[in-house]
């Protein structure tokens, strides 16, 4: 009784500083569920899109995913960053060559915003820029673009693909661009967006469509991003996986 008492008076104190404290589990966090969803589909590779400084990809790594990541970004100076990042992981973690990927090679012009991580091949539109400057653009640059599919062949020691996409609207030319490699695929974390935040990107339901066309089911979902004047949902990750068990289970 008395330890119970003296855990919610440690809740409440934390509450009151803007804290919330709770257990560590497949409930509270998602990286772990990920790692759970992961290990029942059996996946031995994850494909990291929009890797920025390798931030999904150490988490994951973290919370326990025993195979290899493969990641990939389009800024030079973040994709440095995450080659320093992934390289104290050895074979574990892999990082393509720099580049963006899209439904077909060739050279775009890239929207590098303050935070880096809002970045796109699509121009931030008015809401973005009313969110606050870390969402603005501060330049563009020219970036090689490449399609999934020629970037990365599947070799003997890939197993079971999981594909992550978090490219800032873009998620439609990715998957474009992977049309070769879907059908190997067997899960997807897709980065969908509630209310437009940049020029032409297709939207949650749409989106979600799209990607139930493609044989997948949702399995999971997380907020990423609230309008802070409103608390308005923008954009949260959508896990998905096939309902078919993988191949060789």
């Amino acid at each position: 009784m008395i330890a119970r008492k003296l855990r919610r008076a440690a809740r409440t104190v934390a509450r009151r500083a803007g804290f919330e404290v709770c257990r560590s589990t497949v409930d509270s966090r998602a990286d772990l569920r990920l790692v759970r969803h992961l290990a029942v589909h059996r996946v031995s590779t994850v494909l990291d899109v929009g890797a920025n400084r390798g931030q999904f990809a150490g988490e994951l790594l973290r919370a326990g995913f025993p195979g290899r990541v493969v990641s990939f970004e389009a800024i030079p100076e973040v994709h440095r960053q995450l080659t320093a990042e992934a390289a104290a992981h050895g074979d574990r973690w892999h990082v393509a060559p720099c580049c963006a990927l899209g439904d077909r090679a060739g050279e775009a012009r890239f929207h590098v915003t303050n935070n880096l991580v809002s970045s796109s091949l699509l121009a931030p539109n008015e809401r973005s820029n009313a969110i606050g400057k870390p969402m603005r653009e501060r330049e563009t640059i020219a970036v090689d673009v490449r399609r999934l599919d020629e970037m990365f062949v599947p070799d003997a020691q890939t197993g079971v693909l999981f594909l992550k996409i978090d490219v800032q609207g873009a998620e439609p030319l990715v998957l474009e661009g992977a049309a070769r490699l879907l059908p190997g695929v067997q899960g997807l974390l897709l980065e969908m967006t509630v209310a437009p935040l940049y020029d032409g990107q297709m939207l949650a339901d749409e989106l979600h469509a799209l990607a139930v066309s493609l044989g997948f089911g949702l399995w999971d979902h997380s907020p990423v991003l609230r309008d802070a004047r409103t608390a308005r949902l923008l954009q949260y990750d959508a896990t998905y996986f096939r309902d078919a068990a993988p191949a060789g289970s």
